[in-house]
């Protein structure tokens, strides 16, 4: 429960500190002393936006600090999570600089907004008059019976899976227009991709055509070049072997007169020999030349392939082709892998969808048979309330298609009147009935959620006499399983109060501030009094006064 709310410099308030005890605390004050203000501090320990203009003195930081005893609220795998320390008094602390940036802190661990929405909505709830607005939406009256039914688990199943089912769907239909945005391109690339399969394009290929096609174009020249070759060397009358042989016969008859010449005659020897040799290549090579106008018409017609796709690709080499092609294989395979991703997402958008399903469906029945017992249990307690000819109705149907909250769509139907039918809040209740109807559903929840603080902002709106009497023994009864303050103008709810905490202004040299203080018993009798008869306490409003808090 919330033990103490400490308030710096927050829009009428220098400096507040007050305890709060449990039970039933009331806050009273006239219009404008700053009961809004308390209220809006406590918005920021929900983690409200913070706005630098609430400041009371620009120049210094506000400081806002809600301590609540947690120490039964089953809230330590909470702190464990989110590595704060746990404490079984804990504080949460809000800053606001004077360029409006804030800061959060739980038991001193700085923590995000999120964090900290999500720990005060373990601690306590805020329930003003102008949230009765919300009693007309759907979204409310979905949670009413969610709340009743128990629906917690099944809800955050759902909602887990239909995030899910949501970011497929968006990521099919990225992938979808990706496909249709690649369609044509993908229809060229594989226009390109064929004629380069169908050229048959092989490494190294081109300058071997270009080297063959060099020898096929000058075949004759290199025959005749080979010929004379020959000749000059054993084909002619006058060849160079013939000779050679002719001057080893005739070096062979003085070669042993003197060392030297038998070396000069192994020498002509070897060379005589080397050139048999290449004599002989030379007749060889020459049978391999031969004019094959065939053969030179394949080669150019290739050569052509390669340079016409050189041309239309502007690439420099043979290679660069083999490349191209390669590259342009890997994105049509892309291509056939963006199908292939488009059908698995499809199929597991399939599969969550009819998971969904089943968890919509069965959401939708324990609404149905929460619908039953609410309705009876709200009934009961708006004769409570003095609601006595009232009719409350639950209508539940089912959507086609998958929201938010499953396939559940719901209206809360009301009469205040015997004999007038049920129709939709908005059309047949006047503000203190919904004041009141929305007061019984809230006592309903907290039941439900076990919610160890709930703040009551004016909820009395429209009634008085014997009703404000019925709503305040509602809230009293409320009070005794856990800690409740209440925002009240009406007298017969502040008699029922455990604690009485009065809002005033005060001026301090010409500033207007807002204070609170515990009322004191008879300080409580005079303020109750002054809220029944006016300014002006009379004896029988003071009488009315002890007489509502003897009552209470």
């Amino acid at each position: 429960m919330l033990t103490r709310l400490v308030i710096k410099n927050y829009v009428l308030i220098r400096e507040l500190d007050i305890n709060f005890s449990d039970g039933l605390s009331i806050i009273t004050g006239e219009t404008g002393a700053g009961k809004s203000i308390l209220l809006g501090a406590m918005g920021l320990v929900l983690g409200e936006r913070a706005d630098a203009k609430t400041l009371f003195d620009k120049n210094n930081k506000c400081i806002i600090e809600a301590e609540f005893s947690i120490s039964h609220y089953n809230l330590k795998d909470f702190f464990s999570q989110h590595d704060i320390d746990f404490e079984n008094d804990t504080i949460i602390r809000r800053e606001i600089n004077a360029e409006g940036k804030s800061r959060a802190f739980v038991n001193d661990t700085p923590v995000n907004l999120s964090v900290l929405k999500e720990l005060s909505s373990f601690l306590f709830v805020v329930h003003s008059q102008h949230q009765t607005l919300t009693l007309n939406t759907s979204a409310f009256q979905l949670n009413v019976l969610d709340i009743t039914a128990g629906n917690q688990k099944q809800l955050n199943d759902y909602n887990n899976l239909f995030n899910e089912y949501k970011k497929l769907l968006k990521q099919v239909a990225e992938l979808k227009a990706l496909e249709n945005k690649s369609i044509a391109e993908s229809e060229f690339l594989q226009f390109q991709f064929d004629e380069l399969e169908a050229a048959g394009l092989k490494s190294g290929e081109f300058e071997k055509i270009e080297s063959e096609l060099q020898i096929l174009n000058n075949t004759e020249n290199i025959v005749l070049t080979l010929d004379s070759t020959s000749d000059i060397l054993s084909e002619g009358e006058t060849n160079v072997l013939s000779n050679i042989t002719q001057a080893v016969n005739r070096l062979n008859g003085i070669a042993r007169l003197h060392p030297s010449l038998t070396d000069i005659l192994k020498r002509i020897q070897s060379c005589n020999i080397e050139l048999k040799d290449i004599s002989s290549e030379l007749t060889a090579l020459k049978s391999q030349f031969s004019l094959n106008p065939s053969q030179l018409e394949i080669l150019n017609d290739r050569l052509s392939v390669y340079n016409k796709l050189l041309q239309k690709h502007r690439v420099k080499n043979a290679d660069d082709l083999i490349v191209l092609q390669q590259g342009i294989a890997s994105q049509l395979q892309s291509f056939q892998s963006l199908a292939d991703e488009i059908e698995k997402c499809e199929k597991q958008t399939q599969e969550i969808y009819h998971s969904l399903r089943l968890i919509a469906e069965e959401l939708h029945n324990k609404r149905q048979k929460a619908a039953q017992s609410f309705k009876k249990d709200i009934l009961k307690l708006l004769k409570e309330v003095s609601l006595n000819d009232a009719q409350f109705d639950i209508d539940l149907t089912t959507t086609e298609e998958l929201t938010t909250a499953g396939t559940t769509a719901v209206r809360f139907l009301f009469s205040a009147n015997k004999g007038v039918t049920v129709m939709e809040l908005a059309k047949v209740a006047s503000g203190g009935e919904l004041s009141r109807l929305m007061l019984c559903i809230k006592a309903l929840i907290a039941n439900k959620t076990s919610m160890p603080t709930i703040i009551f902002d004016e909820i009395d709106t429209g009634i008085s006499g014997e009703v404000a009497h019925k709503v305040g023994n509602l809230i009293e009864q409320l009070s005794k399983s856990r800690q409740v303050l209440a925002i009240t103008h009406l007298p017969q709810m502040a008699g029922k109060g455990k604690t009485h905490y009065f809002v005033f202004k005060h001026i301090e040299k010409g500033i207007a501030q807002s204070r609170i203080k515990t009322l004191t018993p008879d300080e409580r009798v005079v303020e109750i009094a002054k809220m029944l008869s006016g300014e002006e306490v009379t004896d029988a409003s003071l009488q009315n006064a002890r007489h509502l808090l003897i009552k209470s």
